[in-house]
């Protein structure tokens, strides 16, 4: 059996998001990280992370593990780019609620097409596509939103606080798929049967179908663009308007 520092004089661990790559080098004979560094997703972003690899390996051999391979980790990346870079034309056009239950909607879609059709490459590729699009929007449109209807005061908090509530439902949703995964072991096996991933994507599948009914009932709060002159005094009113 090959070992990996017997091969490679360094491994590569990439951690795929939808705007950014982040890469990890470590030297295989010792597992220590000699660097890391973020890239956006764009196509001169992977040139940037390859020619910074070739710079860091030297002439040693590369071995690259890319995490979320399936989804993220490729084309799905690139789908999700395109869509956070399109919501603001998109959003113009039909507002930025709109574009959050098309987003939804996609989501709901992808999910649907991974329960029923997932025995062959083509329909896991087309899962990937709509869900990539749905991801990509999200993303895009989320940010922009929360940073328009916070109080002008208050953007940074409202955008961190949605930082910190995206992290803890990627954390919960992981924990609880998990769980599910689990009660569908294989009898003297440690792999989960496929009707535990049909569940896992009929939960995503019913949670965006959710969001477009509470879209529905969304109220953006209007943002406070200054103060009340009406219920100033005089010298205030001078003071407002200076």
């Amino acid at each position: 059996m090959t070992i990996v520092a017997n091969k490679y004089t360094h491994v590569v661990g990439v951690d795929t998001h939808a705007k950014t790559h982040t890469y990890a080098i470590l030297v295989s004979a010792t597992g220590q990280v000699a660097d890391t560094a973020t890239f956006p997703t764009s196509p001169p972003g992977i040139l940037r992370a390859t020619a910074w690899m070739n710079r860091r390996a030297g002439e040693g051999q590369v071995l690259v593990s890319v995490e979320g391979a399936s989804s993220y980790g490729a084309g799905s990346s690139l789908l999700g780019a395109i869509g956070a870079a399109s919501f603001a034309s998109v959003a113009k056009v039909v507002g930025m609620r709109s574009v959050l239950v098309l987003a939804t909607i996609l989501g709901t879609a992808g999910n649907l097409v991974q329960i029923f059709m997932h025995a062959q490459l083509w329909q896991v590729v087309l899962s990937t596509i709509i869900s990539g699009l749905a991801a990509g929007l999200l993303l895009g449109t989320l940010p922009a939103l929360i940073a328009e209807i916070a109080p002008r005061d208050q953007t940074g908090i409202a955008s961190g606080l949605y930082s910190s509530l995206k992290t803890l439902g990627r954390s919960a949703a992981g924990a609880v798929f998990g769980v599910v995964l689990a009660s569908f072991t294989i009898a003297g096996t440690k792999s989960a049967s496929e009707g535990g991933y049909i569940a896992v994507w009929i939960v995503c599948a019913v949670t965006f179908l959710l969001c477009p009914i509470a879209l529905s009932f969304l109220r953006a709060p209007r943002r406070d663009n200054g103060p009340d002159t009406d219920s100033l005094t005089a010298n205030e009113k001078v003071d407002a308007k200076s």
